[in-house]
């Protein structure tokens, strides 16, 4: 892939970034904790076989309290030297607008951009290239840009047939193909085979779900488009979770490592002796991982499931106001799937239902939702009359978590408001056609009161 920038901005960034270099310096004895502005976003690697990863050279990059970067040197050099306060804020800022000057950011990372940057100082200072530093930058763009596949291994999902859900791609993947791959390292690179057994150990290959997004990015990059756009198709595939509608079914339905699993460790210790280390599993993982197979994919296409699908297709340039409402909200929802506690799970279904079927700020959360949802999913008055009862029953219980710092245990109110918080927001997925704002459709809802 080939890169470009007009020639007077490169001129512009090639100077400032030969100014720049004059200003590497060595640490200075009293390091002041600044804030920053960019969050570096590596990928680290326990075994490869690529001959360079990036960074190439050695970095020592320092993060302040905020989580950003706020100095970065070069450990190897002699003295070590780097930016450090006023000096990386404008290294930072130079490589903001190489990255902004060539509109990469569709296959290139701001990461990427920052350390090729960084290391074009390193060669510049060492007199190991006369190259500008956008031709630099963009000839690296260049070598490393490909088609990349990014696996990223599932936790708690069973799936047993290949299902195709917007960009992404999740599919079971067996012993065998892990076999075949730790075989072919056997000749390539064989000293990182224990390395890449215990990862393979850490996701549990024995039998998992993948999904899978093919992208052409530098590998940076891939992987943040790739875990973006699963999170997006878990989002669909959280919402038919059984845990939706019984609170109180652990569901995990994750990226693995982004689980949210409590296991704090603990030591045990007797007459001044060490007798046990360990974890205590505070919040036990389901045994028996989401089984979806094809029954249960028919299922879902009764409820919307190609709907949401054929919509996360869709730009959100093209998709309507009410469209894209619901996506975000569908977002908020998969929180409460994933949620470990009723109190969580409860306050995530509430914030979206508030997001779906409130006008304003100025409507009030405990009348306006509950009713709606009433005329939106009672059959009876008598069921609209148990919906609102029990909405302000769970409505009160989010009171208390939110204005008092109460723990929600009412089990039972959970049991029956959680159902109906899912059927309402189902009956929103047969409708995204319908209406192309959130205002035009509750302005429907309510006018169903007088019918």
């Amino acid at each position: 892939m080939k890169y470009s920038i007009n020639q007077n901005t490169a001129r512009e960034l090639d100077q400032e970034g030969l100014r720049l270099i004059s200003d590497l310096s060595a640490e200075p004895a009293k390091a002041v904790d600044s804030p920053g502005a960019f969050r570096p976003n590596y990928l680290t690697t326990v075994a490869s076989l690529r001959k360079n990863e990036t960074p190439e050279g050695w970095v020592n990059p320092t993060v302040g309290t905020d989580g950003c970067e706020v100095a970065r040197s070069f450990p190897d050099l002699d003295p070590p030297i780097g930016f450090f306060g006023k000096s990386h804020e404008a290294f930072i800022n130079l490589c903001r607008r190489v990255f902004e000057a060539t509109e990469l950011e569709a296959t290139i990372s701001e990461t990427f951009i920052v350390e090729s940057c960084f290391e074009w100082m390193r060669q510049r200072h060492l007199a190991k290239t006369d190259s500008p530093l956008t031709e630099f930058v963009l000839h690296r763009c260049e070598r490393n840009v490909a088609v990349q596949e990014v696996w990223l291994p599932l936790v708690d999902i069973n799936l047993t047939l290949e299902l195709q859900v917007g960009n992404i791609l999740f599919k079971p993947v067996t012993q065998p193909i892990w076999r075949k791959w730790v075989s072919e390292w056997q000749s390539r690179q064989p000293t990182a085979i224990p390395e890449l057994r215990l990862f393979l150990a850490s996701v549990e290959s024995e039998g998992i779900t993948v999904a899978i997004r093919r992208v052409t990015a530098e590998p940076i990059r891939a992987v943040e488009i790739a875990l973006a756009e699963v999170e997006a198709a878990l989002d669909v595939l959280r919402y038919y979770s059984p845990s939706n509608r019984y609170p109180t079914m652990p569901a995990y339905c994750s990226i693995a490592g982004r689980e949210l699993i409590n296991k704090p460790k603990h030591l045990i210790v007797q007459n001044a002796v060490l007798v046990s280390a360990g974890t205590t599993v505070a919040s036990m993982r389901a045994q028996h991982p989401w089984p979806i197979n094809q029954d249960l994919i028919t299922k879902m296409k009764e409820v919307g499931f190609d709907t949401l699908v054929a919509l996360l297709n869709t730009p959100q340039s093209s998709r309507s106001e009410l469209q894209n409402n619901f996506f975000d909200a569908l977002a908020i929802y998969s929180k409460s799937c994933v949620a470990q506690s009723l109190t969580d799970k409860l306050l995530y279904a509430v914030l979206t239902l508030e997001s779906v079927l409130l006008k304003d700020q100025s409507e009030s959360l405990q009348k306006h939702i509950g009713e709606r949802m009433a005329f939106m999913i009672g059959k009876s008055l008598e069921q609209r009359i148990a919906i609102v009862a029990n909405y302000k029953k769970a409505y009160a219980l989010r009171s208390g978590a939110v204005h008092h710092g109460r723990q929600v245990t009412e089990e039972t109110i959970l049991n029956e408001f959680m159902p109906n918080a899912w059927f309402a927001l189902n009956w929103i997925v047969g409708v995204l056609e319908r209406f192309k704002s959130k205002e035009e459709m509750i302005e429907y809802i309510d006018d169903m009161k007088f019918q």
